[in-house]
């Protein structure tokens, strides 16, 4: 498995770029994309529930904690993903307009009468919230802050779990 995601690093930065108007870089990650956005409310300690809170001034006995326990795994896996690719790239963080483009890839279910209904992952999660968390993992490695990406493509389909992603610089002359 370490083979595979290493050939994948170096046939990404070995390829020649595809975009004749500036810089980009494209890796694979693998592993169980998780979404980013959703919360859940959680009292503090030696508080009571969440869900029975009375009055707003109670609000401040409560903390705001991600619903994905997944992803406390998954960002910090494609930071490490993308920091190894830009160091073989030679990439600094860039300080101005970025496109990203991920493509999220699911296993595909095990129901063949659902897989033949549409084809495609149409399911949770949102692939907005999984964008999300891939942008902010690339936030200080790839682009100095995630409000520098001002084109967002996602894709979801089925294959080996993981995301497929690609940076690629804005000129000002585009």
């Amino acid at each position: 498995m370490a083979e595979r995601r290493t050939e994948n690093i170096l046939l990404a930065i070995n390829r020649p770029p595809r975009c004749p108007f500036g810089r980009e870089i494209t890796f694979r990650v693998y592993g169980a994309p998780a979404p980013q956005g959703s919360k859940t409310l959680v009292p503090r300690k030696g508080r009571r529930r969440a869900h029975k809170l009375q009055h707003v001034r109670e609000i401040d006995r409560v903390r705001m904690k991600e619903s994905s326990k997944q992803l406390k795994h998954w960002r910090p896996h494609v930071r490490l993903v993308a920091q190894l690719t830009a160091n073989v790239a030679k990439w600094e963080p860039w300080c101005g307009p970025v496109e990203l483009t991920v493509v999220i890839f699911r296993t595909a279910p095990q129901r063949p009468s659902w897989k033949a209904r549409c084809g495609l992952p149409d399911v949770m999660p949102d692939a907005d919230k999984l964008a999300r968390a891939i942008g902010d993992a690339l936030s200080g490695v790839l682009y100095d802050d995630d409000r520098r990406i001002v084109d967002l493509l996602v894709y979801k389909r089925f294959g080996d779990p993981g995301a497929l992603i690609r940076v690629r610089v804005i000129e000002e002359n585009q």
